[in-house]
């Protein structure tokens, strides 16, 4: 005001100016809180409305005396002590005498509960009191309001008659009413008497613009440091700031201002503000006052509060969330939720590193929150945290979240998988793909490719297995022939078959009962891609082996014809009749079928045995021309040449998975057709087999080839 009224014309000194933010400074709350009523805005606004005012009275009027003593030339001890006695003279006792007023009132409207007498009453304690709280140079207004809180209290704690509460509160209404009339009709005589009235019309704009600013700067700050412990919504500030309507009070302090040529011109912009504060804000406070959006902000803030302090009591009380159910149930939606809406992701940090397995637990599964709501890169690092926890509750912790990951975005999990799957506990891996479908499940399930991640990944890791897959085929054909040097042929051939086939076969039954789309053809085309390398492959390497080192070569005819008419029979049960069938859609047997073909397979591979050991076992046997060079080994060497060779074996069939996905990416790279693949993989296997069959042949035994 003091910078501002000067370009309009006026010169008002600095004194002043602040005689009239003093007097300006208290709101009535009555026009107000009529219009929230009727808004239907809650008790919490209309509380904070009303006490907002109250408090502003009492501060205004001693700030008010003070500084008015100063501009009209009065002596005053502007001293820390002196204002703040002043202030509690002020405000202090008039609390304290309303207080009293309004118990001995209490105790005397309790004894008699009529009507008429309680409006007497009352009417005496106002009359009288503020010409006592005036004759103790006290704050009457406050005398009055402590009286009235008091008394009010009072209906409410004793039950007074509805029909004398009715009365006092219309009487009361009408007398502020009436008060209020008088008070305006009063100042309307006192304008009447300024001349040129209209020369402070711009005066009055400017104090209202400056009184609107300076409403919003005292409502805000104070808000927004109180909110630390108290609710305030940014609704419930705008009503506080619009809902500062100039009454009563404003005007009787500008009027007991002594006359002066200062006197006037507060007077005028006064009664500016406070015109336009009635008719403009009070007209317009209804609108501001949305009460539906006020409690909804109200709520929400109380929302708020409330949840922080369920987080600090979850907090403080992790010791006793110390089993899975109720760790699963509650961390997620309280602390997970918590940290996602108020970003605080630390709060789950601090835990996933703590020592305290519940507490890692907590975290992992804290962020199923940020999970549902498309949020994974948290997940995925307290899981990579975690990931070798030796505890199993921690292992299916970390799949059940990523298998929600999958469950929203399949990309991102076997994303994350393709990473780390090869380190995964066992557990934990199964839980993350159980959701995936059943091809790709049986891809992450193949022992070979678990137990490939012991070495690791890359170029070298695969170069390290590619050379142990090697030095274990070397081993198993070693450890073959002590085991057939000791029990003779073709009893030591038909071990190292044997060993092979049964390995096989049980990772081939593992993967079928893993399921999967081609899962019911698997058996079928692992035993044809078998059958083509050897025929194809490993006897043409013998044939061309043999060849190269003797140019004629003999084999005896009866052992190769009963070799040949057992696998073409089996082949021909097991890959071709299916294609005839009409029992079932495509090349498949049904279930009866299929036990009838088990069971000639069997009995043809029996047979076979059975020739080849016992009724014509000669037919498989080369005479030595030099039996004496040959070394018998000891039992005991025998048996743990035999323990080797299946050691061996079981390190090559799952050396030769674990190598799969190595060679199906190369594979991809080139374009070649990804059967190639299952190709390498029965190589890998047959490599013991083919290693001693090459090696039969170069010493011209082909019965043992």
């Amino acid at each position: 005001m003091f910078y501002l009224l000067p370009l309009v014309g006026l010169q008002m000194p600095f004194i002043y100016c602040l005689v009239f933010g003093a007097l300006i400074s208290p709101a009535d709350p009555v026009a107000v809180l009529s219009v929230l009523k009727q808004a239907n805005v809650s008790k919490s606004l209309e509380t904070k409305v009303a006490g907002e005012s109250l408090f502003n009275d009492g501060m205004a009027v001693v700030v008010f005396t003070v500084v008015l003593q100063l501009a009209v030339g009065k002596e005053v001890d502007l001293g820390i002590e002196n204002i703040g006695l002043l202030l509690m003279k002020e405000a202090g006792g008039g609390l304290l005498l309303g207080v009293l007023l309004g118990w001995v009132t209490s105790r005397l409207m309790r004894e008699v509960d009529d009507y008429i007498i309680s409006v007497l009453v009352t009417l005496s304690v106002v009359m009288g009191g503020y010409l006592i709280a005036r004759q103790m140079h006290i704050s009457g207004p406050l005398t009055m309001v402590a009286a009235g809180l008091f008394m009010g209290n009072f209906n409410v704690k004793f039950k007074m008659k509805s029909i004398t509460q009715d009365y006092l509160i219309k009487f009361w209404e009408l007398i502020d009413e009436i008060l209020n009339a008088v008070l305006f009709l009063f100042i309307g005589f006192e304008l009447l008497m300024i001349k040129d009235l209209k020369h402070f019309m711009i005066p009055g704009l400017v104090a209202i613009i400056v009184v609107l600013i300076a409403r919003f700067i005292s409502i805000w700050g104070p808000t927004k440091f109180m909110s630390l412990r108290t609710r305030f919504s940014p609704q419930t500030v705008k009503v506080l700031v619009w809902g500062g309507i100039r009454g009563g009070v404003s005007i009787a302090l500008a009027m007991s201002i002594p006359k002066s040529e200062y006197s006037e011109i507060i007077l005028s912009i006064t009664y500016c503000v406070v015109v336009f504060s009635i008719i403009v804000q009070g007209l317009t406070i209804a609108k501001v006052a949305n009460p539906k959006k006020i409690e909804s902000e109200e709520k929400e803030q109380e929302n708020k509060a409330v949840k922080k302090e369920i987080i600090e009591f979850y907090l403080s009380h992790l010791k006793y969330v110390n089993n899975w159910d109720l760790v699963d149930s509650s961390c997620y939606k309280i602390l997970g939720r918590y940290a996602f809406e108020n970003q605080q992701e630390e709060l789950l940090r601090k835990l996933a590193v703590s020592e305290e397995m519940w507490h890692k637990r907590i975290a992992v599964v804290g962020t199923m929150h940020y999970v549902k709501k498309g949020a994974y890169e948290l997940t995925k690092e307290f899981v990579t945290l975690n990931l070798k926890h030796p505890h199993d509750l921690m292992h299916k912790a970390n799949g059940w979240l990523l298998r929600e990951i999958g469950q929203k975005s399949e990309q991102e999990l076997l994303s994350y998988l393709n990473q780390y799957y090869r380190e995964m506990p066992r557990t934990c891996l199964r839980y993350a793909i159980e959701k995936l479908d059943e091809d790709v499940r049986q891809d992450y399930l193949k022992v070979g490719y678990y137990f490939s991640g012991l070495l690791g990944q890359g170029a070298l890791y695969d170069a390290i297995g590619g050379i142990l897959l090697i030095g274990a085929v070397l081993s198993a054909v070693h450890h073959a022939e002590v085991v057939a040097h000791k029990v003779g042929e073709p009893f030591g051939t038909i071990i190292l078959a044997l060993c092979i086939t049964i390995i096989e076969v049980a990772l081939i039954i593992s993967l079928m009962v893993a399921g999967g789309d081609q899962a019911i053809t698997l058996a079928r085309d692992t035993v044809f891609a078998a059958v083509m390398l050897i025929l194809n492959g490993i006897l043409g390497i013998c044939i061309l082996v043999g060849g190269v080192k003797y140019y004629e070569q003999f084999f005896a005819r009866t052992s190769a014809t009963t070799y040949l008419v057992s696998i073409v029979s089996i082949l021909v049960l097991t890959l071709v009749l299916p294609n005839f069938t009409s029992s079932v859609n495509g090349p498949f047997y049904n279930n009866a079928q299929l036990t009838f073909v088990s069971v000639a397979c069997l009995v043809i591979y029996g047979v076979f045995l059975m020739v080849q050991t016992v009724r014509h076992r000669s037919y498989f046997i080369i005479p030595d021309e030099h039996p004496e060079e040959h070394y018998i080994p000891s039992l005991a060497k025998t048996l743990v040449s035999f323990v080797f060779l299946v050691i061996c074996l079981a390190i090559v069939v799952m050396m030769a998975k674990g190598l799969s996905s190595s060679i199906e990416s190369m594979v991809q790279s080139l374009g070649a057709p990804k059967s190639l693949v299952g190709s390498h993989y029965c190589g890998c296997v047959l490599l013991p087999e083919g290693v001693a069959a090459i090696r039969a042949a170069k010493v011209i035994r082909f019965s043992q080839v």
